[in-house]
C-alpha cells in the first residue's frame, strides 16, 4: 500500500512544516470551499415515515388490524414522529457548524504533478510540494475521499437514525415504555458517524485525487500534528521558484532528513517535468 503523500503548499507553509516538523490540520469550517462539508439538505417524507413505522410495529410483534381505530391512531401517530423528528433534525442542523468543527482535517494527494493544483496551491508555482511518508502511522493512513453529492451519503445516515428514532417512539406510544431515544441520542449518533462524512467531495473536485486523514480536535495541540523527520522524502520547489529560495530550503531540508529527494518543477515540451537537486 502506498504510504507517500504530496502536500502543495506555499514557500512560508513549506518552512513552518520544515522548522516544526508538523502538519496542520484544518478546521471543515475554514476549508477554501465554504461549501465543503455544509449541512446538506434534509426533507422528511410521508411515505418513509409510513414505511418505519410499519417496520417498527412489525419488529415489536403489535398487529395493527388488531388495535381500535387504527385510522385515527395512526394519524395521530405519524403526526407525533413527525414532529419530534423535526426537533431531531432541526437539533442537527443548528448545531452543524459546532458538530463539524470538532474534527480536523489533513488534506493530501498521491500526484505531485498536477498543473492545476501547482496553480491554487502552491503560489501559482512559486510554492513547492512536500512528499511525506506516512508508514509512521500504525493504525491509519489518508484515505482517498469519494467524490459523490453530499445528499446521498446524508440521506442514508439520516434514514438509519430515523427509523432507530420512530422505534422508540411506537414502542414508547404502544407499551408506555419511556423514549431512551432523544434529540441528543440523534446528535449523537449523527456526529459517531460524521467522520465519514469527511471523505466525501463533490465531483468538481475529482481532478484532484485528495486524500484525507480525519481526527478529533482533542488528539491535536494547536491543530498541529507531529511527523518523524525521516518521513520527508520530498521536497519539490515549483517552475517559477525563486533559486536563491530554492537554495535556502534544500540547506534546512537536507540538515532535517539527510535522505531527502530535492526536485526542481521544469516545463518539458508543453507538460511538467522534474529534475532532481543534488548536493
Amino acid at each position: 500500500m502506498n504510504s507517500l503523500f504530496f502536500k502543495y503548499v506555499t514557500i512560508n507553509t513549506l518552512e513552518k512544516i520544515l522548522d516544526g516538523k508538523s502538519l496542520k490540520f484544518t478546521n471543515p469550517l475554514d476549508f477554501n470551499d465554504p461549501f465543503d462539508c455544509n449541512f446538506p439538505g434534509y426533507s422528511l417524507s410521508k411515505k418513509q415515515i409510513e414505511k418505519s413505522t410499519k417496520n417498527a410495529f412489525k419488529k415489536l410483534g403489535v398487529n395493527i388490524s388488531s388495535i381500535k381505530n387504527i385510522s385515527n391512531e395512526i394519524n395521530q401517530l405519524h403526526a407525533k414522529i413527525h414532529n419530534e423528528l423535526e426537533i431531531h433534525l432541526s437539533a442537527v442542523r443548528d448545531d452543524w457548524d459546532k458538530l463539524i468543527s470538532k474534527y480536523r482535517v489533513l488534506c493530501v494527494t498521491d500526484k505531485r504533478d498536477n498543473i492545476l493544483m501547482w496553480s491554487h496551491y502552491a503560489e501559482s508555482h512559486k510554492g513547492a510540494v512536500i512528499g511525506i511518508d506516512f508508514s509512521f502511522l500504525s493504525d491509519k493512513k489518508p484515505d482517498l475521499v469519494t467524490y459523490e453529492r453530499y445528499g446521498d451519503w446524508f440521506k442514508r445516515k439520516i434514514d438509519l437514525e430515523i427509523d432507530k428514532s420512530i422505534h422508540s417512539i411506537v414502542r414508547s406510544t404502544f407499551d408506555g415504555s419511556s423514549s431512551n431515544y432523544t434529540e441528543d441520542s440523534f446528535s449523537e449518533n449523527v456526529m459517531a458517524a460524521m467522520a465519514e462524512y469527511f471523505y466525501f467531495k463533490r465531483n468538481d473536485w475529482r481532478y484532484e485525487r485528495e486524500h484525507r486523514l480525519v481526527v478529533q480536535s482533542g488528539a491535536l495541540s494547536n491543530d498541529l500534528y507531529p511527523i518523524p523527520h525521516t518521513s520527508i522524502k520530498e521536497v519539490v520547489f515549483g517552475v517559477n521558484t525563486e533559486s536563491e529560495t530554492a537554495k535556502r530550503i534544500a540547506i534546512t531540508a537536507k540538515a532535517i532528513n539527510g535522505s531527502v529527494k530535492l526536485y526542481k518543477a521544469v516545463k518539458r515540451h508543453g507538460e511538467i517535468g522534474f529534475n532532481e537537486l543534488l548536493g
